[in-house]
């Protein structure tokens, strides 16, 4: 599935207005030329092959938000917010190519992972040739937006050695890794775009904040559905079947609360539900009419299949 097919499944889950669906159609058609034109073949082929395999059959969810919010200011210097989506989704693509090497995963985005596809030392290589890209996007963004994507990397890297160096992780140890794995990418993208967008100090933290809950509304959700998804429909191998995801919210709750199975996946549901509640609460500031596509976005992530 491609990125205009997958953007256009996502469409038909949200509930807004017909300016917003053209808005993420355009979205769609936008950053994945900027994400080719940034990574146009060089040499050796083989490594920008690697780099490029998975880039344009994600759903674009950073990248989406970046647009989102600098929308919300006009679209003020729109083409440096769309240099961030880019590079954010390099880095986000980088990171899933380690994930896959880490966890042994076979399939990502319904197709080889880089690693299955191209050999394990060019997989490592171009995850790391993404983030010099992402890297040399952002280089005339200013020291802020250059240092709080730097922090990001560093706390993602913190994160994935924490999960795998922790046994027996408990509720705790959950969201301080699930913080950055996966919501730090989120929050700093919004707080990016919203700087680039010219927002005041009070909406960059409110987009960071609501950023930093949708990411861990993703992971809980991905917890739950290595449980009930299907991998043809996820379009990724389930690490559970190779017993190598150590920090599932869902096996986390039958430890340490004495659940059954389908207990466990009610209370993390319930979780992610009390936490996409939350996001909700933190754009109040905006308008109905520009907040309801963050209401829905969130709600997508809430309840998505895929």
């Amino acid at each position: 599935m491609n990125v205009v097919e997958m953007q256009n499944k996502i469409i038909a889950q949200l509930n807004i207005k017909d300016e917003e669906k053209l808005m993420i159609k355009e979205i769609a058609e936008d950053l994945p030329r900027k994400i080719e034109e940034e990574t146009l073949i060089g040499h050796p082929r083989e490594i920008y092959e690697a780099a490029r395999f998975l880039l344009g059959r994600g759903k674009l969810l950073r990248g989406n938000l970046a647009m989102f919010i600098n929308g919300v200011y006009g679209f003020y210097k729109k083409e440096k917010a769309l240099r961030l989506a880019t590079a954010i989704e390099l880095l986000h693509t980088a990171s899933l190519i380690h994930d896959d090497i880490i966890d042994r995963g076979k399939i990502r985005r319904s197709v080889k992972t880089v690693h299955e596809k191209f050999g394990l030392n060019i997989a490592i290589i171009s995850a790391d040739l993404l983030a010099s890209i992402a890297y040399r996007i952002c280089a005339d963004m200013g020291k802020q937006i250059i240092e709080m994507i730097s922090d990001a990397i560093r706390r993602m890297s913190e994160a994935e050695v924490s999960e795998n160096i922790i046994d027996n992780p408990n509720l705790d140890d959950y969201f301080k890794i699930i913080e950055g794995k996966s919501s730090v990418l989120f929050s700093t993208v919004c707080a990016c775009s919203a700087i680039i967008s010219n927002a005041g100090q009070e909406d960059v933290l409110a987009f960071k904040k609501y950023g930093e809950l949708v990411g861990k509304v993703l992971q809980i959700r991905d917890d739950v559905l290595d449980y009930v998804g299907n991998e043809a429909v996820t379009g990724k191998s389930n690490p559970l079947i190779y017993g190598l995801k150590r920090t599932n919210i869902v096996v986390i709750l039958m430890n340490e609360k004495n659940l059954t199975l389908d207990e466990a996946i009610i209370s993390a549901t319930e979780l992610g539900k009390e936490l996409a509640d939350k996001a909700l609460r933190e754009v109040t500031f905006l308008e109905p009419d520009k907040r309801n596509i963050f209401k829905e976005f969130v709600k997508f992530v809430l309840n998505r299949k895929f």
